[in-house]
């Protein structure tokens, strides 16, 4: 398709005459099988869409519409935020996605998983697309297989931009690499949340599902787009892209628009979030000139639940991960039993001689949770990776101590945020 809307169709040769140009695509696999027809754009699925899910249906509605424009919307605003889907299963994540690929011609998909894809696979997946969504599923980190050691989530961190996710060496003498950038748009629908580094969680829009909606209508809305042919509503991308220029100059404005009231929106005042949940407003508002059909009432809805995605996304990122709050529950629990009971010094929960600083030994801590019958839900390596990421009590670095033990111990040394308050004992 032209960017003026016009619609080509490939020759007897898979061949599109462009003009001047005749252009054929690398691969003989077609992942879309798109039934357009100019004049039918087949809406009657939005009724049951905001039946069964709700404002979350129609916030990832605008989300699989913004990845129609992936490479435009990042060509001026350099990035492109990430969506999140979360939720135990049952909540709707899989039905809904499904729907929404019909949409897009692709039938019988949810997604792929990376912990169960080799590096290449994964590579040419972000690849071989462009403004389409890439939609990655329970990439859980607590599978133990040898891929899910090799796939990180920080590794996705470039794609935010539009640049290469993995870099591969051309077969040849030279010295060439070849370097694809990523063209679409990143879903993320597993279970739990990712568990990155802040800059990665920093490109995050966070979606949770539950079944909070569960009805008879619901589940009869949900069945009726699960019965949907997608032959009957796989014209919509076409319907969509062909009003490119209208739909950007409507986003671009509504951009303007919910960025500023976003930064003036109380504690949320970081400019990364404000764009990516923006950008999915902005949407919200410009897919309306296709999708227009929907209610007020109904729009308004889910541009409250952005708003409540923006909120959250703030409070996560300055919050520690569930597994760092609970290990300084315990530490403050063992360390209040060391006060009260002054327990011998041979074997104190925190070596710090001075109260500016905490000074643990990871072994003597985990020994002291066993023996309390204390278990983790993580491996030691899981838990020393969140305990970097620690906030209330940040971490400093993992150096061998002069305890008050009299003893060199190996310790991590985190800084005690409230010094004054928090006596050693001894």
């Amino acid at each position: 398709m032209s960017p003026k809307g016009r619609v080509y169709e490939p020759n007897d040769e898979d061949y599109f005459v462009l003009g001047k140009r005749s252009v054929k695509l690398r691969t003989s696999e077609r992942m879309l099988r798109i039934a357009y027809d100019s004049d039918k754009l087949d809406l009657s699925w939005t009724a049951p869409l905001v039946t069964a899910y709700g404002p979350k249906g129609l916030v990832v509605l605008a989300f699989w519409v913004l990845s129609l424009f992936a490479e435009q919307v990042r060509a001026k605003q350099e990035s492109l935020g990430f969506l999140e889907m979360t939720g135990a299963p049952g909540s709707g994540k899989t039905g809904l996605l499904e729907f929404l690929w019909k949409l897009l011609a692709r039938r019988g998909y949810e997604g792929f998983d990376p912990t169960k894809a080799t590096s290449a696979g994964i590579a040419r997946t972000l690849g071989q697309v462009g403004n389409l969504p890439v939609v990655l599923i329970e990439g859980d980190r607590n599978q133990e297989t040898p891929h899910a050691r090799r796939f990180e989530w920080d590794e996705l961190k470039t794609a935010y931009n539009g640049r290469a996710v993995r870099t591969r060496a051309i077969a040849n003498s030279g010295m060439e690499t070849f370097e694809p950038p990523f063209r679409g748009a990143l879903v993320i629908a597993q279970n739990a949340t990712v568990e990155g580094s802040p800059a990665m969680t920093e490109r995050i829009m966070g979606l949770h599902f539950d079944k909070g909606r569960f009805s008879p209508q619901g589940k009869a809305a949900a069945n009726a787009l699960k019965a949907t042919d997608a032959g009957d509503v796989s014209g919509f991308a076409v319907h969509v892209v062909r009003r490119e220029d209208q739909i950007l100059a409507a986003y671009f404005e509504a951009f303007a628009r919910h960025e500023a009231a976003m930064l003036r929106h109380p504690g949320c005042g970081d400019y990364r979030f404000a764009q990516n949940h923006a950008q999915l407003a902005a949407m919200l508002d410009a897919m309306r000139l296709v999708v227009s059909n929907l209610s007020d009432r109904d729009v308004s809805d889910a541009h409250s639940l952005v708003l409540n995605m923006l909120v959250e996304r703030h409070r996560v990122t300055e919050a520690d991960h569930a597994t760092v709050i609970l290990f300084w529950e315990r530490f403050d629990h063992f360390h209040a039993q060391d006060c009260a009971f002054q327990l011998a010094p041979e074997n104190p929960i925190d070596h710090a001689r001075g109260s500016d600083i905490h000074a643990i030994s990871l072994v003597q801590f985990e020994a002291r949770c066993s023996a309390n019958g204390l278990r983790w839900n993580c491996t030691q390596q899981e838990l020393k990776r969140l305990l970097k990421t620690s906030k209330a009590r940040r971490f400093l670095e993992n150096k061998a101590v002069n305890s008050v033990t009299g003893k060199t111990i190996n310790c991590w040394v985190f800084q005690n945020p409230n010094p004054d308050k928090q006596k050693k004992g001894s």
